[in-house]
């Protein structure tokens, strides 16, 4: 589902105007954005939405691998990594038809 699409379906089953949910949807993103990049190394940072849906982002920090094709040792940038968990009861929702 495209962006378009999931603001027709909002306002379609909200009844809200096309434009407040799609300001809705940018703060939305704003927000898990900014909680994503506030992890650290020690404590990951993490979003939960309904029934068991969580995004949230971990730190890796600067650390050194090797290169799988030269077998040479090289340094990674220290980065946020997203990722998102569902639990049992979600994937019960979804399966539920």
């Amino acid at each position: 589902m495209k962006r378009k699409q999931l603001v027709d379906e909002l306002s379609a089953r909200t009844g809200f105007y096309k434009h407040n949910i799609d300001t809705m949807l940018d703060a939305l993103d704003d927000v898990i954005v900014e909680n994503m990049s506030t992890a650290t190394k020690d404590e990951p940072s993490e979003i939960r939405l309904s029934l068991g849906f969580a995004l949230g982002g971990r730190y890796s920090p600067k650390h050194e691998v090797r290169d799988p094709r030269t077998g040479e040792k090289v340094m990674t940038p220290a980065k946020y990594i997203p990722y998102a968990k569902f639990s049992p009861a979600f994937r019960k929702k979804i399966n539920k038809k």
